[in-house]
């Protein structure tokens, strides 16, 4: 039974929703609204925690829940055939999900070697390049050594005797 006192006071998981937030979080809501200690619980002004409410422009699509209530048997056992039903399509959904991205896993190393080869391919492309191009400059130098020395033969013999 609340005392006259506490009777504008609520329990915290009462401020979290109000205020639409975690109860960890309604709790750091202490500093910002007047509280009373009730044994080890802290209690909060049901005026300034309604105040901070509308402060926050929160909206309250359902009814508030009391947590002293007591739930039916009836409603309990479906609640939890509920919970079961959303457990067991959370789970199908979390293998597809698992699948999918498995798949996505190896379609994404696939790419990465794919990468790596092609880098490799590259390597060796630049690597053969620079071997094609130095025989380009060595066969360029020998035809000018050949083009010097065909035009020293194209001389007549005095010439070539006389200008050594």
């Amino acid at each position: 039974m609340e005392s006259d006192e506490t009777s504008d006071y609520l329990h915290v998981e009462e401020v979290a929703d109000l205020l639409g937030v975690s109860k960890r979080q309604a709790t750091r809501y202490a500093k910002k609204v007047r509280t009373l200690q009730d044994g080890r619980r802290i209690m909060y002004h049901r005026g300034d925690v309604e105040k901070l409410a509308q402060e926050r422009d929160v909206k309250h699509d359902r009814p508030l829940a009391l947590h002293t209530e007591i739930m039916p048997p009836g409603k309990i056992a479906d609640l939890l055939r509920e919970t079961q039903t959303r457990n067991e399509q959370i789970s199908r959904d979390n293998v597809q999900l698992t699948e999918r991205l498995k798949a996505q896993q190896q379609r994404a190393d696939q790419a990465e070697q794919q990468h790596r080869q092609l880098l490799e391919d590259k390597d060796e492309t630049s690597r053969q390049m620079s071997l094609a191009q130095a025989r380009a400059d060595a066969a360029e130098a020998e035809a000018e050594r050949l083009r010097a020395e065909l035009e020293r033969l194209r001389r007549s013999w005095w010439r070539r005797l006389f200008s050594k």
